[in-house]
C-alpha cells in the first residue's frame, strides 16, 4: 500500500489557447504553493419521489464545474507574473513612453502637455532611457528622482532646456507594467499526487481566475491565494501528459512586509505604520451553464471589485490620524506599497480608493490604538484602471 504524502505533490498549471482544453504538447509551470483546494465540483438534486418505504430514490447529478485554488508565499518569478495576468486580466508591457512631445523644462524636467507618466509606470528610483531629443545631453541614462503625472524629475541636473518635436521617447530597462484589462484568458492546472508504483495526475480545466488576494503583516511572510472557476476537473490519470514536459518555479528570496517594503498612502502627508495590509481582488466569475451540457459551457467575468483592510498605529498628530480623517471626509486617495528582496519587486498601485469603515479600537490595557479601515479601489481616469503592477 502506498498512501500518497503532502509533501511528495506538485502543482502546475499551463496557459490554454482554447477554453476548457489542455494546451497539446504542454509545458506546465511548476508553482511554489503552501496548500491547494481544487476540485472537481458536482451540482446534484435529490430525488423528491415518495416510497412506501420511506427511503430515498437516487441522487441525480445536475451539473459539474471546477473550482478551488492554492496559497503561496510571495516571491518575483514568472509564474506569478502569469498568474498576475490572468488576475487582472491584463498583460505585462514594457514601461515606456513611448513616442510622444517631450519638452525639457529645467536641467532636471522631463515634462508632457498629455498622457501622464504615472499611468506609463514610472516611479522614482528608476533607471531611464531617453531618446529623440536634439540635444545630445538630454539623450542617455538617468535616474529618476520624482514623478507626477506631467512633470518626470531626474536626479541630474545636466539636461538641457528644449521643446519636443514628438519624437521624444522615455524607457526603464527592465520594468513591466500590468494594467487591469477586459482580456479573457484561462489555465489548466495539474495536481501531481506520488503513490509509489503508481502515479496520480489530477487536471482542472478551463479555469479563469476569479479571486486573488494578498496579506501584508509585520513580522510575517507576505502571503497570498489564487482561485479560480473552471469547466471541471478530469478522472485521476495514471500518466503524463504525452510530451508534456515541466518548467520549474523561481528560487528567489520570499518577500516578506518588513525588509525592502514600501508604502505610500495618497492624501496622508504624515507617516503611517502599518501593522497589516490586505487586498481581494475579484472577477465575479461564474460558470455558464446549459441544457445538453453536463460541464459548463463556458465561465463568463463580471465586474472586478477590489477591496481590502488597512491597519496603523494611531498617531494624533501624523499619519495615523489623517488616515482615519480620510475615512471620516471620505475623501479619494491612492494606496501603492511595493516589496524587494534586495535583487527583484513588486509594486501594487491603486490609484484611487475610498475608506468604507474606518475606526480607532481601544482593543484592552496594555495595547496600542490602532486605526482600523476597510477600503474600495475605484477606477482612476487617469490611469484607466483600478490597478496595476510594476514587476
Amino acid at each position: 500500500m502506498a498512501i500518497a504524502d503532502t509533501s511528495d505533490t506538485r502543482l502546475a498549471f499551463i496557459p490554454e489557447v482554447t477554453w476548457g482544453t489542455t494546451t497539446a504538447t504542454s509545458a506546465f509551470q511548476k508553482v511554489r504553493y503552501t496548500g491547494e483546494n481544487f476540485a472537481h465540483a458536482k451540482a446534484t438534486v435529490v430525488s423528491n419521489e415518495i416510497r412506501s418505504d420511506a427511503e430515498v430514490a437516487d441522487l441525480v447529478q445536475v451539473g459539474v464545474s471546477g473550482e478551488g485554488g492554492y496559497d503561496f508565499e510571495l516571491s518575483q518569478g514568472p509564474e506569478f507574473n502569469t498568474l498576475f495576468e490572468h488576475a487582472l486580466r491584463g498583460t505585462f508591457a514594457q514601461v515606456d513612453s513611448g513616442l510622444f512631445t517631450g519638452d525639457v523644462g529645467s536641467t532636471s524636467t522631463f515634462t508632457r502637455a498629455t498622457g501622464s507618466f504615472l499611468a506609463d509606470g514610472f516611479r522614482a528610483g528608476q533607471s531611464i532611457t531617453t531618446t529623440g531629443y536634439t540635444d545630445a545631453a538630454n539623450n542617455g541614462a538617468f535616474t529618476v528622482a520624482s514623478v507626477a503625472a506631467l512633470t518626470l524629475t531626474i536626479v541630474e541636473t545636466t539636461l538641457v532646456v528644449e521643446s519636443g518635436g514628438g519624437n521624444e521617447q522615455i524607457t526603464v530597462a527592465g520594468a513591466t507594467l500590468l494594467k487591469g484589462g477586459i482580456e479573457k484568458q484561462s489555465l489548466t492546472f495539474e495536481k501531481f499526487l506520488e503513490g509509489g508504483g503508481t502515479d496520480s495526475y489530477q487536471r482542472f480545466t478551463g479555469g479563469r481566475m476569479n479571486n486573488f488576494n494578498l496579506d501584508f503583516s509585520t513580522n510575517e511572510i507576505v502571503t497570498g491565494r489564487f482561485d479560480v472557476v473552471g469547466k471541471e476537473g478530469e478522472a485521476l490519470d495514471t500518466a503524463i501528459i504525452a510530451g508534456a514536459t515541466n518548467l520549474e518555479p523561481n528560487t528567489n528570496d520570499i518577500f516578506n512586509a518588513v525588509e525592502g517594503a514600501v508604502l505610500t498612502v495618497g492624501g496622508v502627508t504624515g507617516q503611517v505604520f502599518l501593522t497589516n495590509l490586505t487586498m481581494a481582488l475579484t472577477n465575479n466569475a461564474a460558470p455558464r451553464n446549459a441544457i445538453g451540457n453536463l460541464p459548463a459551457i463556458d465561465v463568463r467575468y463580471g465586474r472586478r471589485e477590489i477591496t481590502g483592510n488597512i491597519t496603523a498605529y494611531f498617531d494624533a498628530s501624523a499619519g495615523g490620524k489623517e488616515l482615519y480623517d480620510a475615512f471620516v471626509s471620505h475623501t479619494a486617495g491612492a494606496l501603492r506599497w511595493s516589496v524587494d528582496d534586495g535583487t527583484n519587486s513588486y509594486t501594487f498601485h491603486l490609484p484611487k480608493v475610498k475608506y468604507a469603515t474606518g475606526l480607532t479600537n481601544i482593543g484592552g490595557n496594555n495595547e496600542d490604538v490602532l486605526v482600523e479601515a476597510t477600503y474600495q479601489a475605484l477606477v482612476d481616469t487617469a490611469f484607466g484602471t483600478s490597478v496595476y503592477i510594476i514587476a
